[in-house]
Parts: structure tokens; C-alpha cells; sequence
């Protein structure tokens, strides 16, 4: 049903997408977190129950319609949908160790905003204010958590696969990621803490990997579920691929591109959990057009709702 529902191209849609992730993250009031976090001194780190579910319920729910409107407006899929929302937010409440605001939900918002540059980057003449803008937001979700800045060198790639490249563009790029840094160490220098500054120690572990020990398999059956239709969905994408038009194969093979930069993150940082929420964006993507190519409804709908079934099992476990 919610498939069917989902895959509607009427606006009123994406408040569902909002409603659904409110309702998803409400287990969140009395599941403990504390036990799956590495550090609880964090930036942008909430773990008081009713504003850590406030900001995150629906700055999750604004993700995933913002994840709508890229994916529709640059037609990765073959009609409008809100596919790619429905996805997100629940794969960013698949679990319960996750239900907790931590810093990696404001750098999803600004990788959400490098994809759409990315994007708009195609056969365009001049990029030079996007190449400013993705080397500064990428700073920014680099200060916050810094092994995302693997995501610069994609950039690059972009740039050189979506245009005819430009050395301004380069350059351009690397001032705008500069200018955050630059900010950041005056703010230490100002206040006379460049010591402080030389001596700080980013931790690149946000989620501590001590839980998985004492839990059993039953916990982790979301992630089976999602393992076995995301070989079924990267088949399924492999397979169609080429039916699409340049600019709709280009962009997904950028999508390609950033799970697996993610996914070496994952190697550098051994943060399995972060580097799953970060890599829900683009996975999302690809279960959409996954489902949305599905002809059988009955065979989409019974899917979905074993996805919903390990969620739920998950949260009891």
C-alpha cells in the first residue's frame, strides 16, 4: 500500500514523506543510545529525548523530500515519485542505534546539497560559483566530520565527466573549501587557542562498535534485508542503465561513485554506522528506481513491508 501510495506524483505526498519519518523516529523516547555513541561531547550532539527528536525527526523528513525534488527534477527516475524519500527516511530509522542527533545528520543536509550541485554541474559553460560552492560546503561537513572530505575528489571527477573542464574550476573549488578552514583557525587565533587548535584530536568514530558483541543476529536483520534487495536493486540498476539518456546514466553513475568513496571511508574510519547513514542517500536512489521499476504491485508492496517487519524486529531485539 504505501509503495502504491509513495509512487504518486501529487505534491501533498511529501508531507507524508515528513509525517512518516515523525512516526518512525518516535521509538526513539524510550530505546537507550547512549551505549552505541563512541563520544557523548560531540558538536551538534542532542541526546535530550523531545528536542533530539524534534530536530531530527524532521530535519530527516526535509532531507528526503529535498532528495525528491533532486531525483524528479533531474529524472533519474522514469516518472515523478516520492520513491526516493520514502526510502531515506526509513533507511535513517532502520535501526534504533541510530535515533539519536549526532553531527552526522547536518553533514547528510550538506552532502544532500553537493549531490544537486553535482547535478547542475552537466554541460554547463561556466561553474565557476558551483565549484566555490560545493569546495565550501564541503569544508563545512569536513569541520563537522572530517572523513567526508573524501567527497572532494568526486567533485573533481564531476567536473571532468559532466563538462568540459576547466582549471578555474579547480582552482575556484579549492578557495572555496579554504575560506571555512580559514574562519575556523582565526576563530582559535582570535581567542588565543592556536594551541589548543595544533593539539586537537578529531575523532573520526562517532559510533562505538562495543554493542555489537552483546547483540544477537535477530538486531542486525535489517541490515540483512537491506543487503539482499540492494543486490537485487544494483541488478536491477545495472540492468536499465543503458535505456536511460546521457545526463540520467552520468548521474547515476556519480551516485555510484559517492557510496563507493563512502564505502572506503568506512575502511578509514571503521565507522560502520556513521558511514551507513551518510551512504542512505544514495541507496535510497537506487531502491527507488529498484521498486519504482517493479511491475508486479503486490510483489513491491510484500518487499516493503519486510523492510518495515525488520525495522520493528529490530527495535524489540
Amino acid at each position: 500500500m504505501l509503495i502504491g501510495v509513495f509512487k504518486s506524483n501529487q505534491k501533498v505526498v511529501s508531507v507524508l514523506v515528513i509525517i512518516l519519518s515523525i512516526f518512525l523516529w518516535i521509538p526513539s523516547f524510550w530505546l537507550d543510545t547512549n551505549e552505541v555513541l563512541k563520544i557523548n561531547n560531540l558538536p551538534f550532539y542532542l541526546n535530550q529525548g523531545v528536542i533530539s527528536f524534534t530536530i531530527s525527526s524532521l530535519l530527516i523528513g526535509i532531507q528526503g523530500v529535498y532528495l525528491n525534488y533532486i531525483v524528479n527534477e533531474f529524472k533519474l527516475l522514469v516518472n515523478r515519485t516520492s520513491l526516493p524519500g520514502l526510502f531515506f527516511v526509513v533507511f535513517n530509522a532502520g535501526i534504533s542505534l541510530i535515533l539519536v542527533f549526532t553531527p552526522i545528520i547536518i553533514v547528510n543536509t550538506l552532502i544532500i546539497v553537493v549531490v544537486h550541485s553535482f547535478f547542475l554541474v552537466y554541460n554547463k559553460d561556466n561553474a565557476f560559483g558551483l565549484s566555490f560552492n560545493v569546495g565550501f560546503v564541503l569544508s563545512i561537513a569536513s569541520l563537522i566530520y572530517f572523513p567526508s572530505i573524501v567527497l572532494f575528489p568526486l567533485f573533481w571527477f564531476v567536473l571532468l565527466y559532466l563538462k568540459s573542464p576547466n582549471w578555474r574550476d579547480f582552482i575556484i573549488s579549492i578557495l572555496g573549501f579554504l575560506v571555512p578552514v580559514i574562519f575556523y583557525i582565526s576563530y582559535y587565533f582570535i581567542n588565543s587557542n592556536l594551541e589548543m587548535l595544533i593539539g586537537l584530536k578529531y575523532n573520526y568514530q562517532i559510533f562505538s562498535t562495543d554493542f555489537t558483541n552483546d547483540k544477537s543476529q535477530i538486531g542486525f536483520i535489517f541490515f540483512y534485508v537491506v543487503f539482499v534487495l540492494g543486490v537485487m536493486a544494483v541488478a536491477n540498476t545495472i540492468k536499465t542503465i543503458s535505456t536511460q539518456i546521457v545526463s540520467v546514466r552520468k548521474n547515476i553513475l556519480i551516485l555510484a561513485g559517492l557510496a563507493f568513496l563512502l564505502i572506503i571511508t568506512w575502511c578509514l574510519t571503521a565507522d560502520a554506522i556513521a558511514v551507513y547513514i551518510l551512504i542512505t542517500i544514495p541507496i535510497a536512489v537506487f531502491f527507488a528506481i529498484f521498486f519504482n521499476n517493479i511491475k508486479r504491485k503486490w510483489l513491491a508492496e510484500l518487499l516493503f513491508t519486510c523492510l518495515l517487519g525488520s525495522i520493528i524486529i529490530g527495535y524489540f531485539s
